[in-house]
């Protein structure tokens, strides 16, 4: 009699297991940059505390540029991910979950929100791309054949959260920065949200540098009790048109 060989149920499901793991290891790596640009005349620009999906933004995936007076971070998106949600807040608070009789409920968080009566400003930023069909088709004189080229393009729309709950939608990318001070958004790519543009007269409205310099650092300090519920994000690393992007997971 012929005998037939079953394997053990360990093996496959640890295939499985392995697949699993090495899918959401790839799945993690994908990032997008974002970029505040602020005004020429700002002799030093501060550290701005960035979030996005419940976890911190660590100050090593992000990059402050004196000369250029930008403040440059890397954010997590999904594969193929197009729409994004962009808050501009100075507080974040927290919802906790309703309790329903049993104590360990009261320390578990239900969502994120905002006091909608405080200054925000929450946009839904979505990539569409476009291709040319006129002007930018280029024929191959050696292959003999139209190449199509493809643009992106951001839409840019300003939302408002719940007036009942002030929730802000899960995944959001949240920049600690006084919404009032925000001029406009603009630009972008596929590999760049649209630049956080800043009020020219920044110092002016803040009275003057020294000012803007303390009441950033203590914006900075106020994110403390909030980043007490956010996880580190996990180390990150990404290559974008030859540029290498890595997020650590140290703040």
């Amino acid at each position: 009699m012929k005998k037939i060989k079953v394997l053990p149920m360990a093996l496959p499901l640890l295939l499985i297991l392995n697949i699993l793991t090495m899918s959401n290891i790839l799945f993690a790596q994908n990032v997008i940059m974002g970029t505040i640009q602020f005004p020429h005349n700002v002799k030093k620009i501060p550290a701005i505390r960035v979030r996005s999906g419940g976890k911190i933004i660590s100050y090593n995936s992000c990059e402050i540029d004196q000369k250029a007076k930008k403040f440059t971070f890397c954010a997590p998106k999904f594969n193929g991910q197009k729409e994004f949600y962009l808050l501009i807040t100075e507080i974040v608070n927290f919802e906790k979950i309703k309790s329903s009789g049993f104590e360990e409920s009261h320390n578990t968080i239900d969502y994120l929100k905002i006091d909608p009566s405080k200054p925000y400003k929450l946009y839904v930023l979505k990539l569409e791309t476009i291709q040319s069909d006129t002007a930018d088709k280029k024929k191959s004189a050696s292959h003999n054949h139209t190449q199509e080229s493809v643009e992106y393009h951001w839409t840019i729309e300003e939302q408002l959260v719940p007036l009942q709950t002030g929730r802000i939608p899960d995944d959001t990318i949240v920049v600690c920065f006084n919404p009032t001070f925000v001029a406009k958004l603009e630009g972008g790519s596929a590999f760049e949200l649209p630049t956080i543009k800043l009020k020219n007269n920044l110092t002016e409205l803040y009275g003057s540098e020294d000012k803007f310099i303390d009441l950033s650092n203590k914006l900075l300090l106020s994110s403390l009790d909030i980043d007490a519920i956010h996880a580190r994000g996990q180390q990150v690393v990404k290559n974008e048109h030859q540029r290498n992007i890595i997020a650590a997971p140290s703040a």
